[in-house]
């Protein structure tokens, strides 16, 4: 397994958890505004990702955007958001959580640096009642207890 793999199942596990345990609420509107309020930084684009990855999601993610979920990730019974988001003059990429309240102000709860693959990052959906689990390395590491999902979970993706 390599070392992105490993910390994308990382990073799949710490936001399906992190999502299913936080009630954080805050200042953004919609996916559409962020933008606005990540100056700077885009929605990351089909475009920006490399040739087999964009074969990948053209296949897969059909009528959808594989840089955005848009879920009850909290239960707090509202939409919440995460989005994969590229800097408009460098290479930095994040993954974004975004957990929204009734009038859909919404507030960042969480942010991970992606910028060493994410020509080759997409986000899905981990359904209600999903266990996840971190796998262990080649070298030994122990693997974490399979944890079941009561909200909707995200997994952050390699098309590799």
């Amino acid at each position: 397994m390599s070392e992105h793999s490993r910390d994308f199942i990382g990073l799949a596990l710490l936001l399906a958890v992190f999502c299913s345990m936080t009630t954080a609420r805050g200042q953004i509107r919609t996916a559409e505004a962020l933008p606005h309020d990540y100056p700077g930084y885009h929605v990351l684009r089909l475009t920006e990702r490399d040739a087999d990855t964009r074969a990948f999601l053209i296949q897969h993610f059909k009528g959808s955007d594989a840089s955005v979920i848009h879920a009850d990730l909290d239960g707090g019974g509202h939409s919440d958001y995460a989005v994969l988001l590229k800097s408009d003059t460098s290479a930095a990429a994040k993954v974004v959580v975004l957990l929204c309240d009734a009038q859909s102000k919404c507030r960042s709860v969480f942010e991970q640096d992606i910028t060493g693959y994410s020509e080759g990052a997409y986000l899905s959906r981990l359904p209600v009642g999903s266990r996840v689990a971190e796998a262990g390395s080649a070298e030994g590491e122990k693997e974490s207890h399979p944890v079941t999902l009561t909200n909707t979970g995200i997994a952050v993706g390699t098309a590799e």
